[in-house]
């Protein structure tokens, strides 16, 4: 049945929402779709300020509301795809999940909730199957960049090779001005708030990778708790605040993808120093002695002016930074021993541009595809990684291969 849109935007007042809708705007590949959302004042406040050049808007105003299953069904029914950024998903997550299914609608979000993710898929993946609806999250900062990479980089071992490691290192450059947006840091408040809560959320992410894959995951994940020396930067490094995360995920992905097993460091460089070994050594240490007291005192504010922290971070807005850069680089070594290196430059800060640029082009991907596999899938096994990189360098973003020194085209792939 033809469908009124191709893609609808849920959520689309929302710190990434807008940004979003922003981008769709500008893009020429969108002919046909709408901005959704509870608050119709809000929606048709955006969609003028979408307008440009005394020129009316493209997209469509729908409301819907979580607590309204019908208006939700009725806006899924209307969509090829839902792009939901309303957050955090384990309030209001699932309804779009329930809708879009009911409603013939693949789905797309930014969530990187995993354990959440694993609640749904196991009440929702059969009927998702039944219906031919293709449920894809961590379309954003988290999980795009390490899953493409090593997508990517196991693709240029070619098919007798497997990565076997790989060290990703993320460098946000000129980033003022920016920070988490308000669904993220709502999700990782309720956590902090809620111990029990947290620790179920991280069993059900254990949970979320193949049983054979989660050892590999464990170690990888221990190894993000660690200090660790790259070989990359001759220098220590720190965790990616995002790996907590990216980890799970990762794992998941290249159990699907056929290099299960892999050792996964999520890391984030220091800067560059003279000396550089011992100093980076010095800054390690007082990282984590920073964190030990902070985390602890974090933890007994949230607990002791809980309501308090919920209502400023409820009001908090951001929009992004566009001129900033989300620089992403991979280096790794399969089982031959080659050396295989992904770099993706991002434009945009990653909690905000960045993550609105992956989002809309990966559910721009899934509108247009042609063998979108039904059932909960990471983005990268629902596109492939050689399409979604087509897709995004064409977006603007810089992709670059390299497996010992040679760099390798996408079409090569």
């Amino acid at each position: 049945t033809e469908k009124t849109y191709d893609l609808v935007v849920f959520g689309a007042t929302g710190n990434v929402g807008v940004v979003i809708s922003e981008y769709l705007e500008r893009s020429p590949r969108v002919k046909r779709w709408a901005i959704a959302g509870r608050n119709g004042k809000k929606l048709n406040t955006l969609r003028q300020k979408l307008a440009a050049d005394g020129k009316e808007a493209t997209c469509d105003i729908i409301l819907a509301d979580c607590k309204d299953g019908e208006s939700m069904k009725k806006m899924a029914s209307q969509a090829k795809v839902v792009l939901t950024a309303a957050g955090p998903y384990c309030l209001y997550g699932e309804a779009v999940i329930q809708a879009c299914i009911e409603g013939g609608a693949h789905y797309v979000d930014i969530t990187g909730e995993v354990g959440w993710v694993y609640q749904m898929r196991n009440k929702y993946d059969k009927s998702a199957r039944e219906k031919g609806v293709c449920i894809s999250s961590f379309c954003g900062y988290d999980c795009i960049p390490p899953e493409l990479s090593m997508g990517l980089a196991n693709k240029a071992l070619g098919s007798e090779d497997k990565l076997q490691s790989a060290e990703t290192l993320i460098e946000p450059r000129d980033m003022e001005g920016t920070g988490f947006p308000r669904g993220t840091c709502l999700t990782f408040f309720g956590f902090f708030r809620d111990p029990v809560h947290f620790a179920r959320n991280f069993l059900n992410s254990i949970a979320y990778v193949p049983r054979r894959e989660r050892f590999a995951a464990l170690t990888s994940f221990f190894l993000w708790l660690m200090p660790c020396w790259s070989s990359v930067t001759q220098g220590f490094t720190v965790p990616n605040f995002m790996g907590i995360i990216n980890v799970f995920v990762v794992h998941a992905s290249a159990d699907a993808l056929g290099f299960g097993g892999i050792k996964f460091y999520d890391r984030m460089p220091l800067p560059r120093m003279p000396l550089n070994g011992l100093s980076s050594l010095v800054i390690v240490g007082m990282f984590y002695s920073f964190m030990a007291f902070f985390m602890p005192l974090l933890v007994c504010a949230s607990v002791l002016a809980g309501n308090t922290i919920q209502k400023m971070l409820e009001a908090r807005s951001i929009s992004g930074v566009p001129s900033a850069i989300t620089d992403f680089s991979l280096s790794g070594v399969g089982a031959s021993g080659k050396k295989v290196e992904v770099n993706l430059v991002i434009p945009g800060d990653p909690g905000v541009s960045c993550t609105a640029l992956l989002a809309a082009e990966t559910a721009l991907g899934v509108v247009s595809g042609k063998d979108i596999p039904s059932g909960f899938h990471t983005p990268v096994v629902a596109l492939g990684s050689v399409a979604l990189a087509k897709r995004l360098k064409a977006a603007g973003v810089e992709v670059s291969v390299a497996v010992n020194g040679s760099n390798i085209s996408l079409s090569e792939l």
